[in-house]
């Protein structure tokens, strides 16, 4: 049951994000929009973090870095 409520609320997340994301971009321009996501995404991995007491297990969580940077740079293409 819990994977099905953490489906949904991932992909109500994912909806939301498409629709208002490119919504504010035009408004208030891409970069803006970004910072104030990848803010908000750092600090729920922080709080993420905060609770459990304890971070990534080994050193392959570096690779995340590069995907979040090419994760980001598609996002502003799409916001663009």
């Amino acid at each position: 049951m819990l994977a099905v409520v953490l489906a949904l609320g991932a992909s109500a997340t994912w909806g939301l994000a498409d629709f208002f994301g490119p919504l504010k971009g035009r408004t208030l321009g891409p970069l803006r929009v970004l910072f104030w996501a990848q803010l908000g995404g750092l600090t729920a991995i922080a709080l993420i973090v905060a609770v459990r007491g304890e971070g990534p297990a080994d050193g392959a969580a570096f690779l995340a870095i590069p995907a979040a940077l090419s994760g980001t740079l598609g996002l502003y293409a799409y916001y663009q």
